[in-house]
């Protein structure tokens, strides 16, 4: 999929992307519990790795989101945001959230080319 987007991006001359990924694309999900859903996201891991990968190799602005558990939660406007690891002592986020944070990543030129864990 990522491919078919990229190429279209080229075609149309457009440079800034937001993709949403997941925690632990970086390895970055620590302890017991981080492991094991490492291990069940395996293959998701693998399919988003592999997208960010195509990203970054063809010299798009881009900003990578990685939400913890995504939930279906009311908007909060209170999540947290980092790019090293994941924010502490947080499993999930509503998809509101996430989807609040791509609309402000698209305009600041803080989150480009950055990879950025999410979570309430």
């Amino acid at each position: 999929m990522t491919k078919n987007i990229i190429a279209g991006m080229e075609a149309h001359g457009m440079k800034r992307i937001v993709y949403t990924a997941s925690a632990g694309i970086h390895q970055e999900l620590t302890g017991v519990s981080g492991k094991l859903m490492m291990t069940m996201l395996k293959n998701a891991l693998v399919d988003h790795g592999a997208a960010v990968e195509q990203i970054r190799s063809h010299g798009l602005n881009y900003t990578i989101t990685r939400p913890m558990g995504l939930t279906n939660g009311e908007f909060t406007g209170k999540y947290r945001e980092t790019a090293e690891g994941v924010p502490e002592k947080s499993m999930s986020i509503p998809r509101a959230d996430v989807a609040h944070f791509i609309v402000k990543a698209l305009d600041d030129p803080r989150y480009e080319n950055r990879s950025i864990g999410l979570a309430t």
